[in-house]
């Protein structure tokens, strides 16, 4: 709380003091700092008379000052952070006890505070603008670079949230992220009532990300490939309602049937050479709602934060407000526009006569309309195998790879250099660098046999990601206006690359894409957003609850009838039916 004090008659000082042209940023600056100064943090009017800069010299000397130690303060506090989940978060053998522990230590987690404490942030409140949405929305495209570099140092400050409170987020969110990748599935090991095995041994996939990469290239074959894909998505299904047999989690002993949920001890024979020691007790017990433990601790942990960010109260309005810095209805609109296009009952038609069948959940991600090679894919995977054994290696072929997206030799040798390659214990992610002379790293999932055709899509887009940082790192002009455009704009480099991957990377030369793809894919991808809304209604409840919705039915009655699942209908039918309702991440 705030402690008592005559804030007109302490305006009206320093106006007297510092002159009328100084008026409008005395009244803002006393009232950002009255609204985070605590009694503790002593005399609010004395610090005020002693840190209020009306000199232009003094203030562009503090913003400069200020800029460059965030920037090595974030970027090493980071680099920190990022030894300290090595362990848990490239594949490097199994954990030890400690390594989790480590992983959820976060070293920043208490800086703001400190700052505040040591009232460098009351500096920063004092003589820079806070800014809303709204006023960055209305106002920005009038802004110079060095006012949008204000309006960023300010924004660090804009909550003061105990650090006993942050660091239990970042308990909460290391423990999902670990528990998400470790979530594998052995997919020879999944049979039918016939005892089929339709997938190869080795194949090892986690959940999401593999099984959906695994799920679109299944369309290319037409032997096994509906069965691939009926199942993939009964094993999503059995994941989402938590239903799966915890026995069969990241387990290369057990047989598993995800249509009856039947248990078998594996055949010897049929077992990996590399399997790790796992139990062969074929126990169908399902997983006790694990997963929506992780998610509700989440939930919960950021919601603890609410009370200290009066300017954007809940987790789902600090994202929009102050991270992406879009305004939700906006978001929505765009969302359900694309959902409600009159193109989706056409692409679901041309969808349906392609595969000669009707349309099922899982043609939500029909990748039919990408252009095709000519080469089978056991061919391209020999060959990807042959040429990316280790993520090393792909490293190494980055220069080339660029040149052929149209880089020139020097520009391609530049980034490659900048950028690190690891291999992940998860699915993979881009990770930025926060300061210039650090290197953003691409960790990417390399199985055992190296890499396949089939996962190489989502690699590249986070590849591209890492890329595009890289590039953007170096165009600071000011240091705080880095994470501009943010991961969604920056995304549409990425996927460039990624549409283009063999064209420009391996073997095929470049075709232009099908027009549909773009609304199938993007239909997809929007429909599972718009989804996620639905845990603004039902994340305060309790694990068996927030798990009971059916992504199945949803698909299927969104295929029936695409317009019924539009604006006028979006919150019984998006919050009721999620199109994709598993946490990718935690977060």
């Amino acid at each position: 709380m705030t402690p008592a004090f005559d804030a007109a008659a302490l305006k009206a000082e320093l106006v007297a003091r510092h002159g009328e042209a100084q008026r409008a940023r005395i009244e803002r600056g006393v009232d950002q700092v009255a609204a985070m100064w605590r009694p503790e943090d002593g005399d609010l009017a004395q610090f005020t008379r002693e840190q209020f800069l009306s000199e232009p010299q003094a203030l562009d000397a503090t913003f400069q000052r200020l800029e460059r130690l965030f920037e090595q303060l974030d970027g090493h506090l980071y680099e920190i952070s990022r030894e300290l989940s090595w362990y848990t978060d490239l594949d490097l053998g199994p954990l030890l006890p400690v390594e989790p522990l480590l992983a959820a230590y976060d070293p920043a987690a208490s800086v703001t505070e400190d700052l505040f404490r040591a009232r460098v942030g009351f500096v920063v409140l004092l003589n820079f603008p806070l800014t809303t949405l709204a006023e960055r929305v209305e106002q920005g495209p009038t802004w110079t670079r060095r006012q949008w570099a204000e309006a960023r140092l300010a924004g660090r400050f804009n909550r003061r949230v105990p650090a006993a409170i942050e660091q239990a987020s970042s308990r909460a969110i290391a423990a999902a992220n670990l528990y998400i990748a470790e979530y594998n599935i052995w997919m020879h090991h999944l049979v039918d009532a016939q005892g089929r095995r339709p997938f190869p041994k080795g194949l090892r996939l986690i959940s999401h990300w593999n099984l959906r990469d695994e799920l679109k290239g299944d369309y290319g074959d037409t032997a096994t490939g509906a069965l691939k894909q009926r199942m993939i998505v009964q094993v999503m299904e059995r994941i989402i309602t938590q239903l799966i047999p915890a026995a069969v989690i990241d387990n290369p002993r057990l047989d598993w049937d995800p249509f009856t949920n039947a248990v078998t001890v594996a055949p010897a024979e049929t077992v990996e050479a590399d399997a790790p020691a796992r139990t062969e007790k074929p126990d169908a017990a399902p997983e006790p709602d694990t997963r929506y433990a992780h998610l509700l601790a989440t939930f919960q942990a950021a919601r603890a934060a609410d009370p200290y960010v009066p300017v954007a109260p809940t987790r789902i309005a600090r994202s929009f407000e102050l991270t992406r810095e879009l305004p939700e209805a906006r978001v929505r609109a765009l969302l359900t526009q694309v959902l409600e296009s009159p193109l989706v009952p056409r692409v679901a038609k041309e969808i349906k006569t392609r595969l000669g069948r009707e349309l099922e959940p899982q043609d939500l991600w029909y990748p039919g309309f990408n252009p095709g090679g000519k080469r089978p894919e056991a061919e391209l995977d020999a060959l990807t195998r042959k040429r990316y054994p280790t993520a090393e290696a792909f490293a190494k072929d980055l220069p080339r790879i660029l040149q052929g997206m149209g880089f020139t030799k020097a520009k391609a040798t530049w980034l490659a250099e900048r950028i690190r390659v690891d291999a992940s214990r998860g699915a993979g992610h881009a990770m930025p660098a926060l300061r210039r002379g650090d290197f953003p790293r691409l960790r990417t999932r390399v199985e055992k046999g190296a890499w396949t055709t089939r996962a190489t899509t989502s690699r590249c887009t986070s590849w591209g990601t890492t890329w595009s940082r890289c590039s953007a790192s170096t165009a600071w002009t000011t240091p705080c206006s880095r994470a501009c455009p943010t991961t969604p704009s920056r995304r549409r480099w990425p996927s460039c690359s990624s549409r283009g991957t063999w064209s420009c990377s391996a073997w095929a030369s470049p075709t232009r894409r099908a027009s549909g793809s773009g609304c199938s894919a993007s239909c997809g991808r929007r429909g599972s957003a718009l989804a996620s809304r639905w845990w603004t209604w039902r994340c305060g409840t309790g694990c068996t609850r927030i798990r009971t919705p059916r992504p199945r039915s949803f698909a299927r009655r969104w295929w029936a009838s695409p317009g019924a699942c539009g604006i006028d209908t979006s919150r019984r039918c998006w919050a009721g039916r999620g199109a994709r309702c598993w946490p990718s991440t935690a977060t």
